[in-house]
């Protein structure tokens, strides 16, 4: 019960925190990186095996937002994405977005 409420809260603190996609998006790459065993290292890398539909709606938004912003994460070098894998190349600049 207390993992399922912390869950809960995350999500909301999630959604309340950033009014912007991409604040919600870095929000929840950062947290996956904590959550996992390289936030230390200067690129960690996280997997994640949700569709962006499924990203959307734990993020209260649409699939196409969500897609958007990957791309354009991307684009800016701040994210590699190959598959389910995602390194964050640059934790900073996400910090920035949230």
């Amino acid at each position: 019960m207390s993992r399922e409420y912390r869950a809960v809260m995350s999500d909301t603190y999630r959604l309340a925190l950033s009014s912007s996609i991409a604040g919600r998006v870095a929000h929840l790459l950062l947290e996956c990186a904590r959550n996992g065993d390289s936030f230390e290292s200067a690129q960690p890398e996280i997997h994640i095996s949700l569709k962006h539909e499924d990203l959307a709606f734990k993020l209260g938004s649409s699939r196409e937002s969500v897609t958007r912003v990957l791309n354009d994460l991307k684009r800016e070098g701040i994210l590699s994405i190959k598959g389910t894998r995602m390194v964050l190349l640059k934790k900073e600049e996400l910090d920035r977005l949230v």
